[in-house]
Parts: structure tokens; C-alpha cells; sequence
């Protein structure tokens, strides 16, 4: 798929300086408990040693249930005060258990999220990486279209 927005515009830089701050997302998955639907909320994530994105989840979560049974999801970034003329960059992704040494993720994670040392300190979440497939960008109106992910963690 040719990407619609170019790596030399300025939607590029837009596209990289919402990707590459860790923040709350929306993590979309696809429900296992009502199929067809999408199931979403807020999830802090972090960059993973390969640039991908990282969340932890716990194994009760619906996400986790719901990435056990279809690994595809998407993450939609927005700045912290989100408006209609902000720009917002979704990620399509697929998730895997993160597989290595976590001790870097998780000082990384509570980091940036101070308050995840309580929930991540019962020992029920795990990192799931979410490897993107396909970034689509809205920089504004009128500025909107698919970006090449590789460029998201390549330099």
C-alpha cells in the first residue's frame, strides 16, 4: 500500500512526536465475548527495545482475553488535552507476549507512570508488544492519510 501522507512533510514529524512520547492510549481490540464488536479504553504504553509499542495488561483483562483469541489491534495516540483539531496517529497492530527481560519495560513504564507500581507490583500483567502493520494519520482537517510505519521507529 503506497502511503498517502509523504515522510518529507510536516505530518511526518507530527506522526513521530505522538508516536514516540509514552502516554495513554486507546487500545482497541476485537471482543471475544461479543464478536464482531470492537472493545476500547485507555492504556499507558511505552517503546519497546525494537521501537514497537508496549502495554501491560493483566491476565484478567478483557484485552488479554480478547488478544488471546485475535491478536489484531489497533492503538490510537492523541495529545494529553485532545480537540477535534488535534492531530491523532492509529496504529494498526499485532499483539504478541513480549518475550526477553522485562526489568527494562517495567522501569520504563513506571517511569512515565508512577502510579502503575501498584497494579503491576500484583503479578498478574504481562507485556504485550503491539507490532504495527499499518499508521493512519489526522494532522487536521484536510490532513489525513496512511503513513509508512516503518518510519515510526526507524531514525
Amino acid at each position: 500500500m503506497k502511503p498517502l501522507l509523504s515522510a518529507e512533510s510536516d505530518t511526518h514529524q507530527i506522526a513521530l512526536d505522538l508516536y514516540r512520547q509514552p502516554k495513554e492510549a486507546l487500545l482497541s481490540t476485537h471482543s471475544a465475548k461479543f464478536a464482531g464488536f470492537p472493545f476500547g479504553s485507555l492504556a499507558p504504553y511505552v517503546l519497546g527495545p525494537q521501537g514497537q509499542p508496549v502495554v501491560f495488561l493483566s491476565a484478567l483483562a478483557q484485552h488479554t482475553q480478547n488478544l488471546r483469541q485475535n491478536p489484531l489491534a489497533s492503538l490510537t495516540l492523541f495529545p494529553p488535552a485532545v480537540t477535534p483539531e488535534q492531530a491523532r496517529l492509529t496504529l494498526l497492530t499485532e499483539a504478541r507476549l513480549f518475550k526477553g527481560d522485562t526489568d527494562p519495560l517495567l522501569t520504563a513504564h513506571q517511569t512515565h507512570f508512577p502510579y502503575s507500581k501498584v497494579y503491576l507490583g500484583f503479578g498478574d500483567f504481562s507485556p504485550w508488544e503491539l507490532w504495527v502493520q499499518q499508521a493512519y494519520l489526522v494532522a487536521g482537517f484536510g490532513r489525513a492519510g496512511w503513513l509508512d510505519p516503518a518510519g515510526l521507529w526507524s531514525p
